[in-house]
Order: structure tokens, then sequence, then C-alpha cells
């Protein structure tokens, strides 16, 4: 009878063993079922230790590593826990596709502070997992990547996805920086989706795009990248209409900030049907030096001799 107890163990754990190989050491309770398990089995495997619940529902195989981003993973299985994940990977069986603070997790994007597992689904839909918080939202197969795994939003729509739902601007600020580094988001398409929002920031609508990213930047206390914002901003002014003095206002506040002004020169092009802006750097302590060339000797013969050098 023990044998035979111990045959049925081992069968149990195998099966589950199985499902949960390629989804992070992970089986829940639905899927053990669909694998010829009862409760009874998988309560007797957790007895001996054999799997561990991590969530409800949810069973960490033993001998696996506990995966990171735990919770989260745990509670996206649970959306359509019968399905395996590895069927789960197209934009027609995503289920839900992380999203907001939980997706900067995943990117590794700035300090957003969160104490749920966020998640995007396209219908609504009530959970009443502690933890846990859903926002219905249709989302694009282009706004999807894979991480570790899951469907994440990617990082431009993330901060979309922020600002749409009035985060902290220094918090954004500090997530566009971090994406603007590892070179996960195209900052002019960033700018023209961002600039939707910046009305709710404070902003007239009449601000770009790159201006509303600018000061986003500053926000977050991230000043790598905000020089090179401002001056996009600026010259945008100027090519949407505005004019010298606009650009020079915008560039003085720079220097103040940066203790290193920019001059510009604006050259006529043709029938001053264009105008250019060279943008050169120039040092405040840098001062011309009178030439230490010798006056020539014509020049000299007009000189007393007594005051000749």
């Amino acid at each position: 009878m023990c044998s035979l107890c111990c045959m049925k163990r081992h069968e149990a754990l195998r099966a589950v063993s199985v499902q949960a190989a390629d989804q992070w050491g992970l089986v829940t309770t639905a899927q053990a079922k669909l694998a010829g398990l009862t409760s009874v089995d998988l309560r007797r495997l957790a007895e001996v230790h054999l799997v561990e619940g991590v969530g409800r529902g949810v069973y960490l195989v033993a001998g696996a590593t506990p995966p990171e981003h735990l919770e989260i993973k745990v509670a996206w299985l649970r959306l359509d826990p019968t399905r395996p994940t590895w069927k789960r990977l197209q934009p027609e069986t995503y289920g839900g596709v992380v999203s907001h603070g939980s997706a900067c997790e995943l990117h590794r994007l700035g300090d957003i502070p969160t104490s749920e597992v966020e998640i995007s689904v396209p219908t609504r839909r009530v959970t009443r997992e502690p933890g846990v918080r859903l926002h219905r939202a249709a989302i694009e197969a282009s706004d999807v990547t894979i991480v570790d795994g899951l469907p994440v939003t990617t990082a431009e729509r993330t901060v979309v996805d922020l600002l749409e739902a009035r985060a902290d601007g220094g918090h954004v600020g500090g997530v566009i920086a971090d994406a603007i580094r590892f070179g996960l988001v195209d900052r002019e398409n960033l700018a023209d989706r961002a600039a939707y929002f910046s009305s709710a920031y404070g902003f007239p609508r009449s601000a770009s795009g790159v201006q509303f990213l600018s000061y986003l930047l500053k926000q977050s206390g991230a000043t790598l990248f905000v020089d090179e914002m401002e001056i996009r901003a600026a010259i945008e002014r100027i090519v949407g209409g505005g004019d010298l003095f606009a650009l020079r206002e915008d560039l003085s506040r720079m220097v103040r900030t940066s203790g290193e002004p920019y001059e510009a020169t604006a050259e006529p092009e043709g029938k001053r049907t264009k105008t250019s802006f060279r943008m050169r750097r120039r040092r405040v302590t840098e001062k011309s030096k009178p030439s230490s060339k010798k006056m020539s000797a014509e020049s000299q013969r007009d000189i007393p001799p007594e005051d000749r050098s």
C-alpha cells in the first residue's frame, strides 16, 4: 500500500513538473487537474513539500528556483489558469498585459512606487485578489513586448499609461530618463504621444511634446538629457513661427543651469526662406588676448626712438 502511494506520488509530481517546466516552475490547480491530478493529490504533494503554494491556486514545484517577479507571474497565470504559458504569447491569447508600475518593474525603469500588480485587460473584469489591480484598456500588438516570458507594455506605451493615470511627473520623468538611456524609446514618437497629456500637468495645449518631456525630465532630476531636449524645444519654437528673442530666452535659461552658454547665430539662406541655427558652446571665462606679434618695421618708423621697445 505504501509503495503504491509512493508510485502515485511520483506520477503526480512528474505530471505537474511537465506542466511547470515552461512556466518558471509554476503550475496552477486548473492545469494540474487537466493533467489528471485531484485536489487530494495536490494536497498530499504539498504535505511532503514536493510543491509549495505561492498564491491562490498556484504552486511552485520542488527543486525549481523561485522566479523573479513572482507576484506578477502568479497574478498573470491566474487570469487564464487552464492555458499553459506558451499558448498565451500571441495577441489574441494574452489574457492580460502587464502594464503601468509593474511594466516599469519588468523593464527596470524609474522608481514608480506601487504595492499592486498592475495588468491591463481588453474587457471589463473584476478581481478580488488582494494586491492585484486590473486596468481596462485596448492595447495594440505594437505596444506589447515579451519580457521574461510575460507580455508587457513597451516602454513607450508604459509612459503613456502612466501619464494617462496622472502619475507623479517626477516619477514619470525618471522612467523616461531610463528608457532613453537603455534605448527603449524613440524620442520623437514618445514626444508626439506624450503631448496629448501636457495640459493635465499644467502645460498649455500649444506646448510641444518635446517641451513637455523636457519638463518631466527636469522634475525627475535627470539632467543627462535635459539640455538636448531643451535645445530641440527651442528650435521647434523658431521653426513653428517664433523669433530669435524666444530662442535667446530659452538658451539663457539653460545657461543659468549649466554654466556654459550657447551662442545662436541666424544665417540667412537664399531669399531668407530658411533659417539655420548654428549652436556653438563657448566658455564664459574665455577672453580674447592681445596679440603678441611684434610690430612691423614700417610701423616702428613713426614711433620716436625713446618710445620704441
